[in-house]
């Protein structure tokens, strides 16, 4: 019964032609309902960011301008957060969390440093599907989890230290393009040559074109281009 109409159902189409139950052969082609992928999840672990102990301690030295973005904020995480899903906001079908990694799709962790080079403000694994992901080389304290991206806290404070100085910056800003940057590798994304692409990378360019970059991600100034948007999208098709 039609609770529309409250006349039986006939098994005919508004236009008169018998219905085509889904699975049916149809002229020799058997027709069946396209099954959605499930919602790609994305967990991010950045408590590191709470505290800010490279950035404080410049801060406490005079190596940066103080400020009230330099304290300790347990709020900044979820500004942070904020602000990573706002830059993803266009990728449909994909969620983006603060999680421990359990029964995500990619999980990024913030760190306070890991090797040597001041340039490497983070490192992630290569995707090229839903589930195949290049080479990536965990932090032994990881061994074991899901984790395919990191953070440094502490490379990211030496940056605002050697490249910014006495110039007042918005942290939350600059920590969410590392994130993005990161994740848009485990999404897929190549570097780009656009100083106000998300994807771009300053390693090698010298400081005056570092510190013009940094200064331009501090005011918000970075994006995917919707090529890029284009490419994550396709990687959530393939599983």
């Amino acid at each position: 019964m039609c609770k529309a109409t409250g006349r039986p159902r006939t098994g005919k189409s508004k236009a008169g032609a018998p219905s085509i139950p889904s699975g049916k052969r149809v002229g020799g082609a058997t027709k069946t309902p396209a099954t959605a992928l499930p919602t790609f999840v994305v967990h991010l672990n950045l408590r590191e960011f709470a505290d800010l102990e490279e950035v404080l301690e410049h801060a406490r030295s005079g190596m940066v301008a103080k400020g009230s973005v330099f304290h300790r904020d347990s709020k900044r995480p979820d500004r942070i957060l904020a602000l990573v899903r706002k830059r993803f906001a266009l990728v449909k079908g994909l969620k983006i969390e603060a999680g421990s990694g359990a029964g995500s799709d990619r999980y990024l962790i913030a760190r306070f440093a890991w090797g040597g080079d001041p340039d490497v403000g983070g490192v992630s694994a290569q995707g090229f599907s839903r589930s195949k992901m290049g080479s990536f080389n965990k932090m032994g304290a990881d061994h074991g989890s899901k984790v395919t991206a990191y953070v440094f806290e502490g490379v990211v404070g030496r940056w605002i230290s050697d490249y910014l100085g006495s110039v007042k910056v918005n942290v939350d800003n600059l920590f969410a393009w590392v994130c993005s940057h990161e994740l848009g590798h485990n999404l897929g994304l190549k570097h780009h040559s656009s100083n106000t692409n998300v994807m771009y990378t300053f390693s090698g360019k010298g400081k005056s074109v570092t510190k013009s970059f940094l200064t331009g991600v501090s005011q918000g100034g970075t994006s995917f281009s919707l090529e890029q948007i284009q490419t994550m999208q396709a990687l959530l098709t393939r599983p």
